[in-house]
C-alpha cells in the first residue's frame, strides 16, 4: 500500500472487542502487536480467544463509523490493473484451446449444443477431445499447465465447488477486492454478482466483467431468498464487523442445493504459533475476527449451515507461510514465486494435509 493509502491513526476510533457469536469480552490473550500500516503511533492490539466459541476477536477494534478509513480507494486501485489487462488482452489461439480443453476435461465447461450461443467463455471451443486423450493429458500436460496459470489454478483446484445444476449459475462474491476471482469464474457458465464497500471497486468490476455489483454490506443489498447457487467469502469474512449476520444472510439467499464457500486464515496453524505477531493472518487491525475449524463449524451451525467440506489448500497456505517468514525477518528473503515450485510444495505438504495449514477453506451447505 502506498503512503497515501495509510490512514491517520488519529482519524480512527476504537471500541471494546467481543466474540461475534456469544458477545463475550473476556478470554485468553493469544497475541499482541501493532499495525505497521498505522505508523509508529499505532496502538497495541490483541487477539483474544473466546473460551466458549473458540473465535478470536480483535481488542480494541475499529468502530463501524471509522473502519472504512482502513480501506481507501488506493487499497483497491493498486490491484485493478491486472484485471483490466486480463480482460482486454487476448490470449493466443493455442492457449485458448488448451485452457478450454483443461476446463472441459475437469467437467467445468461443456460444448454448446448445436445453434446454442456460447456463455461465460472468452474463446471459441475446439472440437471435443476424446475421453482417452483427456485422461492422458490429465496425467501429463494438464497439471503442468495448471500449476503456472493462476486462472486455471483457481478453477481446477476448486472444481468440486464449481459444478452447478443451474445454467447459468448465479454466483455472488462478498468483498470481491480486486475482482480476479470473479474474472476466473467468468470463464464458466455463470451470472456474476459482487459486494464491496469501495465505489471504485464496484465500478471497475461492473465495467470490465459486467458483474452486478452492490456498494455496501451484504445484508444491505436485499437479495431475494434462494437467489444464488454459490456465495463466496474469499478472505473477506475476517474483515466484517458482523460475520454472523453475513453468514445468516448468505444462508437466506442461497438455493436449497446451493452452498457457501469460505476461505479464511487459520489461527490454529503451525505458523500462527511459531511466528506469533508476525503471522500474516493477524493483519492488525483489518482482521476483526479469526476462525479455526471448530469455531467456523460453530458459526455455521448458528447460521443454519453445515460444514460439509473442510480442507487446507496447499498453495494459498504456502503463500501465507512465506509471507510470515518475510515479516518475521523484516525483509523479502523468499519470493512469492516459491509457492509454485514443486520442492516447496512437497515440504509444506505435511502441514497442509493436517489441520495446521495457514489457510482454511470450508464449504457450507444449507439446512433447508
Amino acid at each position: 500500500m502506498s503512503q497515501d493509502a495509510v490512514p491517520r491513526t488519529s482519524a480512527l476510533t476504537f471500541e471494546k472487542g467481543a466474540c461475534c457469536i456469544c458477545g463475550r469480552e473476556d478470554g485468553e490473550v493469544l497475541v499482541k502487536g501493532k499495525a505497521p500500516t498505522l505508523g509508529s503511533n499505532s496502538p497495541e492490539f490483541a487477539f483474544i480467544r473466546c473460551p466458549e466459541c473458540r473465535v478470536l476477536f480483535l481488542d480494541p477494534r475499529p468502530t463501524d463509523e471509522s473502519i472504512g478509513l482502513l480501506y481507501p480507494d488506493q487499497y483497491y486501485s493498486r490491484d485493478f490493473q491486472p484485471i483490466r489487462q486480463a480482460v482486454v488482452q487476448k490470449s493466443s489461439r493455442l492457449k485458448q484451446r488448451l485452457q478450454f480443453r483443461i476446463l472441459r476435461s475437469y467437467g467445468l465447461i461443456r460444448e454448446p449444443d448445436a445453434g446454442e450461443p456460447e456463455r461465460g467463455s472468452h474463446w471459441a471451443p475446439p472440437r471435443p477431445p476424446a475421453a482417452v486423450w483427456d485422461l492422458v493429458c490429465k496425467t501429463t500436460v494438464f497439471p503442468l499447465a495448471v500449476r503456472w496459470s493462476p486462472l486455471l489454478q483457481t478453477l481446477v483446484y476448486n472444481r468440486r465447488f464449481l459444478r452447478f445444476r443451474r445454467k447459468p449459475a448465479r454466483v455472488l462474491e462478498v468483498g470481491f477486492g480486486n475482482g480476479l476471482l470473479l474474472y476466473a469464474l467468468s470463464h464458466l457458465d455463470t451470472e456474476l454478482f459482487g459486494t464491496e464497500i469501495s465505489p471504485e471497486a464496484c465500478k471497475v468490476l461492473a465495467e470490465t466483467l459486467g458483474a452486478k455489483t452492490f456498494c455496501g454490506q451484504l445484508w444491505e443489498a436485499n437479495y431475494e431468498d434462494n437467489q444464488f447457487d454459490l456465495v463466496i467469502f474469499s478472505h473477506s469474512l475476517e474483515h466484517l464487523a458482523d460475520p454472523m449476520r453475513a453468514l445468516r444472510e448468505a444462508q437466506r439467499i442461497i438455493s436449497p442445493q446451493g452452498s457457501v464457500l469460505v476461505s479464511v486464515p487459520n489461527p490454529d496453524s503451525l505458523s500462527a504459533r511459531v511466528f506469533r505477531e508476525h503471522w500474516t493472518g493477524y493483519d492488525f487491525p483489518r482482521h476483526l475476527f479469526l476462525f479455526g475449524p471448530d469455531a467456523l463449524r460453530r458459526m455455521a451451525q448458528e447460521a443454519g449451515l453445515r460444514a460439509s467440506v473442510v480442507r487446507f489448500p496447499l498453495e494459498s497456505g504456502l503463500y501465507h507461510f512465506t509471507q510470515s517468514i518475510n515479516s518475521r525477518l523484516g525483509l523479502r528473503l523468499l519470493p512469492q514465486v516459491l509457492r509454485r515450485t514443486l520442492i516447496a510444495q512437497l515440504l509444506y505438504l505435511p502441514i497442509a494435509m493436517s489441520t495446521a495449514g495457514d489457510v482454511l477453506t470450508a464449504s457450507l451447505s444449507a439446512e433447508k
